[in-house]
């Protein structure tokens, strides 16, 4: 038993460390900036998006991740957001992504897919950027990878 609970306790702490990723070894310092970007960033959310009533048929649901990226300083959020109002094969879908910095409350980018009814094939896609440029979903997914991962470069969209 003892050494089955060391053995798990061993490849939980391998793990953290491989899925860690960064250049840099973990130290308290980084820990007490990720802490910190993690409450920054559940206030951030819990502000823009508070509980909602149930209304019937209509379904909305919201989540997101955070980062705090050691080469930018900054504390960023990916936020999800998923609205459906109707029923059945009518239903009208709205999805979205929005990066924002945190501690500046900016929005960085936002990839919007929707309206659309359930099923449809052809999805309309947007992307908008604080600088207002507009892309594809893969130009979205790069941009964003330079926030929230540890990246020497932040790309920028032209």
């Amino acid at each position: 038993m003892k050494k089955s609970l060391l053995f798990v306790l061993g490849f939980l702490l391998l793990f953290s460390c491989l899925s860690y990723g960064g250049n840099e070894p973990i130290n308290k310092s980084t820990l007490d900036l990720q802490g910190m970007c993690a409450r920054g960033a559940k206030s951030f959310f819990n502000d823009r998006y508070p509980k909602r009533e149930y209304v019937p048929g209509i379904e909305d649901s919201f989540s997101y991740t955070n980062h705090y990226n050691r080469n930018l300083d900054k504390c960023f959020i990916l936020v999800s957001e998923h609205h459906g109002s109707g029923s059945g094969e009518d239903t009208i879908i709205n999805d979205s992504l929005l990066l924002y910095d945190v501690y500046e409350q900016k929005e960085l980018a936002t990839l919007s897919a929707g309206p659309h009814r359930l099923g449809d094939k052809n999805i309309p896609e947007a992307l908008f950027t604080s600088s207002g440029k507009l892309g594809k979903k893969t130009d979205f997914d790069k941009f964003i990878k330079s926030y929230m991962e540890e990246q020497e470069t932040v790309v920028v969209l032209s």
